[in-house]
């Protein structure tokens, strides 16, 4: 927060936080030094993430012969909420400071009083009220077949689920400024606007993967997850599912100005825009997954385990895309008789296509740990790692008119004469193309207790080393789990 609006922030974070700061000014003639001018800055921000979410699951395998099978069921909800702006919104006009992305919800009131006038000379504020929220319940089937072969563990696992994607942003910005002088009879100079941003984008289907794996186990412990083996092991997963974006942004603004002289600069103008934008198609996405685990008990109670994960995502979406804009400007001078000088100015556009967007993306993981199991019961243990990431991101966006109506702009003047112009370059067709890749570290350590047989307890927490200077997230990372085995 910019507590006294020079430029600079004073308070960083997340959370919740409000200041007043007020400050004199020696701002009027003959400036001897005496404050005239008293300048009072109210603001409120808060910034706060929400992370909520549940799962149930049920587990079961059974023998059948030399055959194991399993089966698991998982319903559940995960999501989250923010209060951040999800884009730029307000026209910044004069000393409004409008919104930047990113930006945490505010309000914000600033009013400069002349002291032995008894007067406000300027009053202005602006409020943000920021809200994005993502929910994505599921439901997921897995079934597998175990049987050991040739001195291995064959596996084959058949997964089907649920995609119920939905993400909404509700953002709304408002400012306004209002300048007096009492000694003036009507004075007015005031501005106000509200800039709204809206968006809803889903997807619904459902996802189906197929994988099998080898596991080759050369020191076998008291627990399965403890031997010593090698596993190697390839899955494919097909999605397909029904795509949904739509976005709307409403602009309207409000101004009048009258001098009290009766001049030519007294007026009133109102602005509304609307633009808004629409996809309505399918997606498919496949994914293609390599895997291959190390695991060596090296001592007595210590475990060491290095692991290689390599993923390739290809997504495709094709959509029916629309977009609409209608921007109304109504201008008037306030001096009584229609003219020329008033007028009211309409512009539209529209436009059909066909979209595609594709996206390919490749990560390789490469996770390395070693597990300390301590006391006499073995029953705690400490856990250390690191997890190496890298990431190679791809993007195509394509889109193709079918029909479009051009640019036009109407004004209809006061003494009733009228212009149109049309611009028909505003629908060409386009395609994009993107890339990217990035890599990072995760540091992970934790302690473990096994009060029973059937209960495990873990305490864990990681350390980006982007953010090595980041306490905050530090904290964040903690995480405390309970295993319960029935």
């Amino acid at each position: 927060m910019d507590t006294d609006l020079n430029g600079g922030n004073d308070f960083w974070g997340n959370g919740e936080i409000e200041s007043e700061f007020t400050h004199y000014y020696d701002a009027l003639p003959p400036f001897n030094g005496l404050y005239d001018l008293r300048r009072t800055i109210y603001q409120k921000k808060y910034s706060v993430y929400q992370n909520d979410g549940y799962g149930f699951i049920i587990n079961n395998s059974f023998l059948l012969q030399d055959y194991t099978l399993g089966l698991k069921l998982t319903i559940g909800n995960w999501g989250n909420e923010n209060n951040d702006a999800s884009m730029s919104l307000g026209s910044r006009r004069n000393m409004l400071y409008g919104v930047w992305w990113t930006d945490a919800s505010f309000s914000r009131s600033v009013d400069e009083y002349y002291l032995d006038s008894n007067y406000s000379r300027l009053r202005w504020s602006e409020a943000g009220v920021f809200k994005t929220t993502n929910d994505n319940p599921y439901f997921r089937m897995m079934a597998s077949i175990m049987k050991p072969m040739w001195g291995y563990e064959l596996r084959g696992d058949l997964n089907f689920y649920t995609i119920d994607n939905a993400m909404k942003t509700n953002d709304l910005y408002t400012g306004g400024f209002e300048y007096f002088s009492p000694t003036i009879t009507g004075y007015a100079r005031r501005y106000s606007e509200s800039d709204m941003f809206k968006r809803e984008q889903s997807r619904d289907g459902t996802g189906l993967g197929l994988g099998i794996s080898a596991r080759r186990t050369f020191n076998q412990q008291n627990e399965r997850r403890n031997d010593g083996f090698v596993l190697i092991g390839f899955s494919a997963v097909f999605e397909s599912f029904d795509y949904d974006d739509a976005t709307s942004r409403d602009f309207s603004s409000s101004e009048k100005v009258y001098d009290g002289t009766g001049g030519s600069i007294d007026f009133e103008q109102s602005v509304i825009n609307k633009n808004q934008t629409g996809d309505d198609g399918i997606g498919s996405t496949n994914i293609l997954n390599f895997v291959s685990r190390f695991n060596i008990p090296l001592i007595e109670g210590v475990h060491f385990g290095l692991g290689g994960y390599y993923s390739i995502y290809s997504t495709k979406i094709e959509t029916n895309y629309i977009e609409e804009v209608k921007n109304t400007t109504n201008y008037e001078r306030t001096d009584g008789v229609p003219n020329a000088l008033d007028m009211v100015r309409t512009e539209t556009f529209s436009q059909t296509a066909n979209r595609t967007m594709k996206d390919y993306l490749t990560i390789l993981t490469i996770p390395v740990g070693i597990e300390y199991r301590f006391t006499e019961s073995k029953a705690w243990a400490l856990r250390f790692g690191s997890v190496f990431r890298y990431i190679n991101q791809t993007n195509d966006e394509e889109k193709k008119i079918k029909n479009a109506e051009p640019w036009i702009n109407k004004i209809v003047y006061g003494d009733g004469t009228s212009t149109t112009t049309t611009n028909a370059n505003r629908y060409l067709s386009y395609a994009e193309h993107s890339s990217e890749s990035n890599s990072n570290t995760l540091l992970t350590y934790g302690l473990g207790w096994n009060p029973t047989q059937n209960l495990q307890i873990d305490i864990l927490t990681y350390f980006d080393t982007r953010n090595y200077d980041t306490i905050i997230q530090y904290l964040k990372s903690l995480h405390l789990s309970f295993v319960l085995k029935i």
